[in-house]
């Protein structure tokens, strides 16, 4: 059975525009989740608020939403105060500006979603705009209305399709410069970042999906369909980390682990780079 549509609307492209359906690209409904249980009844716990203070159960109607401007001092806010700020749907992706999609700066980039033409009509003018942006190596940059909200969103050409992300705004991101700023002040040894080059070379691959797996899931699915059938859970064993003590001899018995032999070092006592694997040479 296809998904249900998040969304459904217009793309727009200067004077070239198409009806869309939006989908989420992601999903949780294979994952293991739990909820809250009486241990005694078996009943499910239904969660209702209090008061911090007094201990009181509230109804949802003595809700309002507070904003904390100094320590245990809120500012209330009502519903309809924030139903105003909302933005009336226009049903449009608009499209302001392409930019490289090398450029497009992936931290940036926040949740996916496959955007489909809306019926066979809109194929031809939504395969248009894919194939352009595919060709030229851009991303389209733009804006839609959500849930009554405006994100600006980038638009990808995938595959026959095209994948649209919402962006993160400036004002969710850390700046960077705070953590990296004392890296690399220190020399490096060349022959080292040599040798992790070779290691890369010689485990050099594919991105395929299909061989992460989430370890935490696996063994959480194990332990459910185990005590579902009566049985004892087997617990995983535990991984013992690798003690370094040298990084240049680790790195040395690394590469001869992944190469089956020493690497033979270049002139000037440096590795030679050319000793990648058949792999990487074929590639």
């Amino acid at each position: 059975m296809a998904p249900r549509a998040y969304w459904k609307g217009w793309l727009k492209v200067a004077a070239i525009s198409c009806p869309v359906r939006l989908y989420a690209a992601t999903t949780s409904a294979n994952r293991i989740s739990f909820h809250e249980i009486n241990r005694d009844t078996g009943h499910r716990i239904n969660l209702r608020p209090h008061e911090s203070v007094t201990g009181d159960e509230l109804s949802r109607d003595q809700l309002v939403k507070g904003y904390e401007f100094e320590k245990g001092q809120y500012l209330l806010v009502d519903d309809d105060e924030l139903d105003e700020l909302h933005v009336t749907p226009t049903k449009t992706i608009e499209i302001e500006q392409f930019v490289p999609l090398a450029k497009l700066d992936r931290i940036y980039l926040e949740k996916p979603y496959y955007l489909a033409p809306d019926g066979a009509v809109a194929e031809q003018s939504y395969a248009v705009i894919r194939e352009a942006m595919a060709r030229n190596g851009t991303a389209a940059l733009g804006h839609v209305v959500l849930s009554r909200n405006e994100r600006a969103v980038a638009l990808s050409p995938r595959d026959k399709g095209m994948l649209l992300s919402t962006l993160r705004p400036p004002i969710d991101m850390r700046a960077e410069a705070d953590l990296f700023s004392e890296i690399g002040r220190g020399k490096l040894d060349p022959e080292m970042v040599d040798l992790a080059g070779l290691i890369m070379d010689r485990r050099a691959g594919h991105f395929d999906p299909e061989t992460f797996e989430d370890s935490w899931q696996v063994a959480l699915r194990g332990v459910v369909e185990a005590k579902i059938k009566g049985e004892k859970p087997k617990a995983p064993a535990a991984r013992k980390p690798a003690k370094v003590i040298d990084l240049k001899d680790a790195l040395k018995r690394a590469l001869e682990a992944e190469g089956g032999g020493k690497a033979a070092p270049a002139r000037g006592g440096k590795p030679h780079r050319g000793a990648a694997s058949p792999r990487r040479r074929a590639g």
